[in-house]
């Protein structure tokens, strides 16, 4: 590896990081808010049949972006997505970092930015689209995992795999939509099993949680 590369790694790796820690913790934040949602539903059936709910105050579960899986998330991710791009992807996906913190951005479109910036790479935009789409899915995961810490999930609860039906959807997902697995478990794919989404190259796919 040139010397060059190395430099670059060392100035682009933490702000790449910082992309995929926004991104995780804004589907993680998201994720928070529908599954405190979920459970205040179930808690109130179940006080409609006359029982009293032990688990912790519902209200007071958020996300936290400084958990060490979460944070170890991230830099394993950034190094392995580093370390597979060619160098001239490297530097596309670089000239977006450095305009994305130009000023503020919504996490929310930054898939959509990153494709407006790098229109002209079709690697770069097919690596930033799908890393921005396992960030997202990293964070709804890490969500879940941190409610089972907090005591407010047992752990035994079912994700399910959820398409995007419409007339792009490919025939590598279209089997998985439904297809339930234990939380922490992996989906069975055409490719292999999975941890989650995406399933290949520029998968719109997400999962949901069963209570």
């Amino acid at each position: 590896m040139s010397a060059a590369i190395t430099a670059f790694e060392k100035s682009f790796t933490p702000r790449f990081e910082s992309v995929l820690s926004d991104v995780q913790a804004a589907s993680g934040t998201a994720a928070a808010k529908t599954l405190r949602q979920q459970l205040k539903a179930r808690n109130a059936a179940v006080r409609d049949l006359g029982f009293r709910s032990a688990a912790p105050k519902v209200k007071d579960f958020a996300f936290d972006r400084t958990n060490p899986d979460a944070k170890q998330w991230v830099a394993d991710h950034a190094t392995e997505t580093i370390e597979e791009m060619s160098k001239a992807t490297r530097e596309a996906i670089r000239d977006l970092v450095d305009q994305s913190f130009d000023g503020d951005f919504d996490v929310h479109d930054l898939a959509d930015q990153i494709a407006e910036l790098i229109g002209d790479d079709a690697r770069a935009e097919t690596i930033a689209r799908t890393e921005t789409m396992k960030a997202s899915n990293a964070g709804q995961q890490e969500a879940w995992d941190q409610a089972v810490d907090a005591g407010l999930l047992t752990g035994s609860e079912q994700q399910v795999w959820i398409v995007t039906p419409d007339d792009r959807l490919c025939p590598i997902c279209e089997p998985l939509d439904g297809q339930e697995q234990d939380l922490g478990g992996k989906f069975d794919t055409e490719l292999g099993k999975v941890d989650g989404p995406p399933a290949h190259p520029r998968c719109r796919c997400t999962v949901g949680l069963t209570l």
